[in-house]
């Protein structure tokens, strides 16, 4: 899948590698957003977007992803647990979860995988550049 190759890449060439689970939206299609960058506390650079989302095994924070599509045998091993539709795509994260330094798989079911790249700070700043922007829940004054 081409969004997800490129997503790695993006993934390879940057310090991006801490993650987080930024939002999950009911009413958005069961959008799932999660968010990546070199330091979290300040902005992201990466958003990775997943919708008519069906299923979420994944820790909210999480390091040093690799994206990829899941094998037969893990789809195999996850139907035993849900139903997976078969306009369904079942996404692999493999990632350091915790403190562990072993890579962990985790899964998410969704019908589409969609990325944006730019930073968004999460503080109120001006002169923005093309391609940055201030996170939607900061106070503005």
């Amino acid at each position: 899948m081409i969004e997800i190759d490129e997503i790695n890449h993006i993934l390879k060439t940057t310090n991006i590698w801490n993650f987080s689970i930024y939002s999950y939206d009911l009413n958005q299609s069961d959008s799932l957003t999660i968010v990546g960058s070199m330091d979290l506390g300040y902005y992201h650079e990466l958003e990775i977007r997943f919708q008519q989302v069906s299923y979420i095994s994944l820790p909210t924070f999480f390091d040093e992803p690799l994206f990829r599509i899941a094998t037969k045998e893990e789809i195999s091993e996850l139907r035993k647990l849900i139903t997976i539709e078969p306009d369904e795509i079942v996404i692999c994260i493999m990632t350091n979860a915790g403190f562990s330094f072993e890579k962990t798989p985790f899964y998410i079911v969704a019908s589409n995988i969609e990325y944006t790249k730019g930073l968004v700070f999460y503080y109120e700043r001006e002169n923005l550049k093309e391609n940055e922007k201030i996170a939607h829940w900061v106070k503005r004054s």
